[in-house]
């Protein structure tokens, strides 16, 4: 092989990569470096060497180093624009990675416009259906889940799973994870029959496909708990913390940290169930209802906004795999003219620009 500045530049790149994946960070940071040190000889602009400044920015991120992260992301965008456009789909790394910076820090209206952009790019070059598509709607979902906007999360959530079951099925563990999510913004929205709904089939998916002492099934038990007792079935809810708690203690012993916080939120909730609440003196009443109670005078409290959904995937929001060599080869400069071939002329292969490979 032929020694040159873009060989030189494969090397040490895909020598950073592999140091990455092993988890070796110094050796990856010096591999990283000697790539942007060959491709800053081919030019002030140049998709090696924005792809080489993403790779780094990600080291940065995974150490940790956001303004570092930040910084690199931004010169890695920048550069893609001038040399691409602005709506090239190789953009949707980078603003996908600039946008997790700003989410980490909970910026969120920064974060915002970022991830929307990387959508519309996504979008106009792949279609709305496209499994690719999907990372960036679990995203922006995140985002509006984290903020509480649940309008603005469901429909996003609904696109998200029907891409996921048409690629992985029905009975995925990714389609459970977003039914989760889903059944907490149906909680929160007020629409609890469409909550049970799917907190029960994530119960039923994670039943069929985990063993009985799997974590993941306590999980879904907890999160159909939670939306019975917004439904004010306190003894149902109550029946499968208990059963929750017995998997968790199955799992990971009796003292372990996570059992202990289970036992003790099912004894508060107990405990709470047991007391009378103002005006109903057997303490057996739901505190959130259905439907208004027929008193005036009677308070109604709201159900509590989720927590952030913890089955969103991916986590941490950055979704990009680092830039291969192949990945990230200009585009050639036109041929010069030649005279009319006979036979068929010979078609030209597409080119594959965006440095995201499936997962």
């Amino acid at each position: 092989m032929t020694d040159t500045a873009e060989t030189r530049w494969e090397s040490h790149n895909e020598a950073g990569r592999r140091h990455f994946t092993q988890g070796d960070y110094a050796k990856a940071e010096q591999a990283f470096i000697a790539a942007i040190r060959e491709a800053s000889t081919l030019g002030a602009d140049n998709v090696r060497l924005a792809a080489s400044l993403n790779n780094l920015g990600q080291l940065k991120y995974r150490q940790k180093d956001l303004a570092q992260a930040e910084a690199l992301f931004r010169r890695s965008l920048a550069m893609r624009e001038r040399v691409l456009g602005p709506d090239h789909l190789s953009l949707v790394q980078s603003l996908n990675n600039l946008a997790a910076i700003h989410y980490g820090r909970g910026e969120l209206e920064q974060a915002e416009p970022l991830f929307r952009r990387s959508l519309q790019i996504s979008e106009k070059h792949l279609g709305e259906k496209h499994a690719d598509v999907a990372v960036t709607l679990n995203n922006l979902a995140r985002l509006y889940f984290r903020r509480n906007d649940y309008a603005s999360a469901a429909p996003l959530l609904l696109r998200l799973l029907a891409i996921k079951e048409e690629a992985l099925g029905p009975e995925h563990p990714e389609v459970a994870s977003i039914l989760t999510s889903l059944a907490k913004v149906r909680s929160a929205q007020g629409e609890h029959d469409a909550a049970e709904q799917l907190a029960r089939r994530v119960v039923a998916i994670r039943e069929k496909i985990h063993s009985p002492d799997d974590p993941a099934i306590a999980m879904s038990l907890e999160a159909l708990a939670d939306v019975y007792a917004n439904r004010g079935k306190v003894r149902e809810a109550h029946d499968l913390r208990a059963r929750a708690l017995a998997i968790r203690e199955l799992a990971f012993g009796p003292d372990h940290p996570s059992v202990a916080t289970a036992r003790a939120a099912l004894e508060m909730k107990r405990a709470a169930a047991q007391s009378p609440t103002p005006g109903d003196p057997t303490g057996d009443m739901p505190v959130v209802r259905d439907t208004p109670p027929s008193a005036p005078s009677a308070i109604t409290t709201p159900p509590a906004p989720p927590a952030e959904p913890i089955d969103l995937l991916p986590q941490p929001p950055i979704v990009e795999q680092l830039a291969a060599a192949d990945d990230v080869v200009p585009a050639a400069p036109p041929p010069p003219p030649q005279p009319p071939a006979k036979g068929p002329p010979e078609g030209a292969g597409p080119m594959n620009d965006w440095p995201r490979r499936p997962e």
